[in-house]
């Protein structure tokens, strides 16, 4: 699934982190890094101190390049205070992709992070899992690869109540269909 990142050591030379605020910088590299006097100077000279893992890729997480890798910052976070590579993915807890604060993150299976997903922006209803069907209200949850019909309700608020006592019961993050981020 995801590459392995360089080891524990490396990351160390080339990195602090601050568990606080999240943010990555960079160290001074030593000079057995690169191919030349030349390019070691620069590298070190333009960017010791200063934020690594500024671009974002498409879905808002922060990521750079490693060695000539991509790599998420979220995931060299984790080897940089755990030691070992994340067996699994990340979960951003709050939702917010580019909070990389360590009380923020967790590994978790793909099945666990789905279920602390946010409202999708197609969400006609304002409750992930509640849409509308034939002028009623459909509820369904989905956990673990298996869909739910919970049934058709009158008003948004049975369904959504309905939607809520399953998601409680599937295990699901107090975050899943959340319209904004929480901190």
């Amino acid at each position: 699934m995801f590459a392995p990142l360089p080891t524990y050591e490396m990351l160390v030379e080339c990195f602090d982190y601050d568990a606080q605020t999240g943010n990555v910088f960079w160290r001074s590299r030593p000079r057995e890094h690169f191919g030349s006097d030349r390019i070691w100077k620069s590298f070190n000279g333009k960017h010791v101190g200063k934020e690594a893992f500024t671009m974002r890729d498409g879905c808002g997480y922060k990521k750079g390049k490693v060695f000539g890798r991509e790599v998420f910052a979220h995931r060299v976070i984790w080897k940089l205070v755990t030691g070992d590579d994340p067996h699994g993915e990340i979960d951003h807890v709050n939702g917010c992709r580019d909070d990389n604060r360590w009380r923020n993150l967790r590994v978790v299976t793909h099945s666990a992070n789905m279920k602390n997903t946010r409202l999708r922006q197609d969400n006609k209803t304002g409750v992930a899992g509640v849409s509308i069907r034939n002028g009623r209200f459909c509820a369904r949850v989905q956990s673990n690869g298996v869909r739910m019909n919970l049934g058709y309700f009158d008003t948004l608020e049975d369904a959504k109540s309905e939607v809520l006592r399953a998601r409680k019961d599937a295990g699901m993050h107090v975050n899943h269909g959340a319209t904004v981020r929480l901190a």
